[in-house]
């Protein structure tokens, strides 16, 4: 089901406060959207995983990665997680006049140096920060709620221009799925796939080149649209699960910038009235260190708790009073085994959980 809502006017303080939730009305530079192409039966592919998070550790909320797994090629003839969505962005002359490996990405679909979007690790950071270093026309926002019984997802979408853009906008909407464990090829046993792409929106028929703005796409214009996924059939982990969505130029292909949020939490401005932080690990696997970053709403007494997979406790700190903004823990994981563990972060009252794997 879906549901757009359009509102258009010149911003004054009092709308600014009223209307939208999630997106911000200041000018902000590009967030960088990094499109993985990966396969089970890649023995290199463990590189480009050890790479983009490398990428993400050191551009907290400003990168946003998706892991495609298609299946029109060899490295996913039989990958559990090969989905057909993404094959249209793995074929040429797309990616490239004559080029098609794994690992690779796309930044921002970008055609860098004049000839192919498709690009190895060796290029993707400073692409990266190519993309970050730009002023971006438009900002993007959104939040989403779950419903564990019902197994609804609602996901509301939000768009804001800073600058007038001439050319077709569309909008792309993904959810991606962390902490799947399956073979790899170069892997370990028990391999870990994070930025799994599992869904693309509008369901059951998404928009393969994403769907259109239908509104004005002029300074000081909004546009929001609303999803609904229907998650009983596929049963994805809403817990370990993040969506991202990014504006795409219709002329030239070019992502323009983009946002992500884990399920049920909110970016831009209503984040900073959420009664709790959200938290991200990065990167998970991890491998010496555990680096936790989150930005608080207000200031909390925080805490946290290690534990492996029978609840035996491994680490814990009490971290003291932390103040409003963006901050960073890092937890020594040098010496712990290989498996699977639970951080148990509690914020004043509120606990959080998040799946580690080593």
């Amino acid at each position: 089901m879906k549901q757009f809502l359009l509102i258009l006017c010149v911003l004054s303080l009092g709308f600014g406060l009223k209307a939208q939730n999630y997106v911000s009305t200041s000018p902000e530079n590009k967030k960088a959207i990094l499109e993985e192409f990966t396969g089970t039966l890649c023995p290199n592919c463990p590189g480009g995983h050890t790479m983009a998070a490398s990428i993400l550790t050191a551009n907290p909320s400003t990168v946003f990665v998706v892991a495609y797994h298609p299946t029109n090629s060899s490295y996913t003839t039989t990958d559990p997680m090969k989905n057909a969505f993404p094959n249209a962005f793995y074929t040429n002359p797309f990616i490239s006049p004559t080029n098609r490996f794994m690992p690779s990405a796309m930044i921002n679909r970008r055609v860098w140096g004049g000839v192919e979007r498709i690009q190895s690790t060796t290029s993707w950071t400073s692409e990266v920060g190519t993309i970050k270093g730009e002023n971006s026309p438009v900002n993007v926002g959104l939040s989403s709620s779950y419903d564990a019984v019902s197994k609804l997802l609602s996901i509301t979408v939000e768009m804001y221009f800073t600058a007038d853009v001439t050319n077709s906008v569309t909008l792309f909407t993904m959810l991606t799925e962390d902490g799947i464990i399956a073979t790899q090829s170069g892997g370990t046993a028990n391999y870990v796939h994070n930025h799994v792409f599992r869904a693309a929106f509008p369901q059951p028929t998404p928009a393969q080149w994403g769907e259109p703005v239908t509104s004005a796409t002029t300074a000081g214009s909004f546009y929001t649209v609303t999803y609904t996924y229907d998650n009983s059939t596929t049963n994805f982990d809403m817990t370990n699960c993040e969506l991202v969505a990014f504006a795409r130029n219709a002329a030239d292909e070019e992502i323009i910038t983009g946002n992500g949020t884990a399920v049920g939490l909110s970016t831009g401005i209503t984040a900073l009235n959420q009664e709790t932080a959200s938290y991200s690990v990065y990167p998970n696997p991890v491998n010496e260190t555990a680096n936790v970053y989150f930005n608080l709403s207000k200031s909390a007494d925080l805490s946290y708790q290690l534990t492996d997979a029978t609840g035996q406790l491994v680490r814990s700190n009490n971290l003291g009073r932390m103040e409003i903004g963006n901050q960073q823990i890092s937890i020594n994981t040098s010496s712990i085994a290989k498996g699977i563990y639970f951080l148990n972060i509690k914020e004043d009252a509120k606990i959080t959980s998040i799946k580690i794997v080593k």
